[in-house]
């Protein structure tokens, strides 16, 4: 006797809420990245090249420490800005920075 494996059609489920909360949540530190980059483009002079984020932080849209603190890690990982290593919290803009 031989079985016959036969493959069930896909089905599309609905995305369950949890996904569509870490989606946007993913979608919205994307979009303060990019808010972040054209702000450390805004703020610096014609010589300067590190930024620190106390400069930011006010900006319309950057109201939040944490939320820009977030946003640059993100973008860091994106490879967008590079974060100082001592701990004075500047970052330097990279020039694949949107």
């Amino acid at each position: 006797m031989l079985l016959r494996l036969t493959r069930r059609p896909r089905v599309l489920t609905r995305p369950s809420f949890l996904e569509i909360v870490l989606l946007e949540y993913a979608m919205a530190v994307d979009r303060l990245a990019v808010d972040v980059c054209r702000a450390i483009r805004a703020v610096r002079g014609a010589h300067e090249a590190w930024i620190d984020l106390d400069r930011l932080v006010g900006r319309p849209g950057l109201e939040s420490r944490t939320a820009v603190d977030a946003a640059v890690a993100f973008a860091a990982a994106k490879g967008w800005l590079a974060i100082a290593r001592n701990a004075t919290g500047s970052v330097l803009l990279s020039h694949r920075a949107p």
